[in-house]
């Protein structure tokens, strides 16, 4: 089954390669948008430079310090704790 993207993913995709070799600015979003706003710079002097780094990396950095990276992590122990709210007594 092949899954149609929407305009919003399209529009972004667009923005993600017109962004590799130019210099774009997101638009304002605007009440019944169906896709995101954006338009290239007119002013621009310099091509911009994608970092030399793998898609792991870009991710690291991206939320450094803002990851579950084992399960015995705070977060996911609070999760996944089952917390019993029964009372035991009433299987008696």
């Amino acid at each position: 089954m092949k899954l149609e993207a929407d305009e919003w993913s399209n529009s972004a995709n667009e923005i993600i390669k017109q962004a590799m070799t130019h210099w774009v600015k997101l638009l304002e979003w605007k009440a019944g948008d169906n896709r995101y706003g954006w338009k290239v710079s007119p002013n621009q002097k310099k091509q911009p430079e994608t970092p030399d780094a793998s898609f792991v990396e870009f991710l690291e950095r991206a939320f450094k310090g803002r990851t579950i990276d084992s399960v015995t992590h705070p977060k996911f122990l609070e999760v996944m704790t089952v917390q019993d709210d029964s009372d035991d007594d009433d299987l008696n």
